[in-house]
């Protein structure tokens, strides 16, 4: 409206105002302006009495919302969580009642093991479970007397230490005060003790390994056709003795509970690499006297044994129950034919001469027949 009026124009109709223009224009200029103190009027409103607008909101709960919804958030998530947590819960648990079900098994085996040990042994439950006690009390005994060996070791090498400290410091001495002869000769002495020790040592290494190569060589030929291990001889040097272990391993390892058989031929095996060497040392040989060898093997592999037997040099007895053969219906004794293969200088069948009183002694006597 002040713009028309200063431009002395009304932009509605687009006719001509001014005040000292034409009765027309100077009408409309005057309506103009008149127009425009009432719209300025209208627009100066004064307040008598201010008014006490109460406030929409009296309290702030915008943090407390945004903690809610943190809250919320972490709900959330913990809710999209449970499903793999009750799944790795429900792992666990199974994985534990395998462990329990391995456990029980492992618990029957052993069951079965010691009524297995109580049925062959002699003694009686109450007195096997003494020996276990003492067993255990030895083992803590030995585990100490091990640990005091560690500390004599360490004490033996520092004496040692010293020792060869008190040596050098003498070998000093000695060189000031003595002539050269003498320690030429100290010398002399020192160089033929390092050469008998090192001699005894490689001798010694030298005959365990002939040894154990002699009875392995035995314990495969009494064992033919069938799966051995190795026997291994270990060596260990404590304190001032040698200690030489003989052990039954495979693939490097000791091999766990070998069964009667196989421990009794390795043995025999063992005495015959012995009784070989001996011989080839000495050039003599002594009869040796077995009672009875193959209690625990079966009757091939005790063919076996006595046709390597007849193989070697010097005199062997035996002592065997094997090969006799009981008549179901007479109770008679007899030798089996497979003996008449097992190769041998002489045999002897020793038996009770029947009839007799088993009332008297005086009537029991030993019958002998050449086989």
């Amino acid at each position: 409206m002040e713009e028309m009026l200063k431009d002395k124009i009304c932009k509605v109709c687009n006719r001509p105002t001014n005040p000292d223009g034409t009765e027309d224009e100077a009408k409309a200029y005057g309506f103009m302006m008149e127009r425009l103190k009432i719209y300025l009027e209208s627009q100066d409103i004064k307040d008598d009495k201010p008014e006490n607008h109460e406030p929409l909101y009296k309290f702030d709960y915008t943090n407390r919302l945004e903690n809610l919804s943190i809250s919320h958030e972490d709900n959330l998530k913990n809710l999209r969580l449970i499903r793999t947590k009750i799944k790795e819960l429900f792992e666990f648990n199974n994985d534990r009642k395998k462990d329990i079900e391995e456990l029980s098994e492992q618990l029957e085996k052993e069951r079965t093991e010691r009524e297995r040990i109580l049925g062959n042994s002699n003694i009686a439950e109450e007195k096997l479970k003494d020996v276990l006690k003492n067993y255990n009390a030895w083992q803590n005994d030995l585990k100490h007397r091990n640990q005091d060996q560690i500390g004599y070791s360490i004490k033996l090498k520092n004496f040692e230490t010293d020792l060869k400290a008190k040596k050098e410091e003498k070998d000093k001495i000695d060189t000031n005060s003595a002539n050269s002869f003498l320690l030429k000769t100290r010398n002399i002495l020192r160089d033929i003790e390092t050469i008998f020790i090192e001699t005894k040592e490689k001798k010694f290494d030298e005959f365990i390994e002939k040894l154990q190569t002699k009875s392995n060589n035995f314990f495969k030929t009494i064992n033919i056709d069938a799966f051995t291990r190795t026997i291994v001889f270990t060596r260990r040097n404590k304190v001032n003795r040698t200690i030489v272990e003989v052990e039954l391993q495979e693939d490097g390892r000791n091999f766990y509970k070998p069964n009667q058989s196989l421990l009794t031929s390795m043995h025999i095996s063992i005495l015959f690499a012995i009784s070989e060497l001996a011989s080839e040392i000495k050039e003599e040989n002594f009869p040796m006297i077995f009672d009875p060898p193959t209690s625990s093997f079966g009757e091939n592999k005790t063919a076996q044994f006595l046709n390597l037997i007849f193989e070697t040099e010097n005199q062997k007895i035996l002592l065997i129950k094997d090969f006799l053969h009981t008549d179901k219906a007479t109770k008679s004794l007899s030798i089996k034919k497979e003996f008449k293969n097992v190769r041998r200088d002489k045999a002897f069948w020793v038996k009770l001469e029947r009839p007799f009183d088993t009332n008297n002694l005086k009537t029991i006597n030993s019958e002998v027949i050449t086989l």
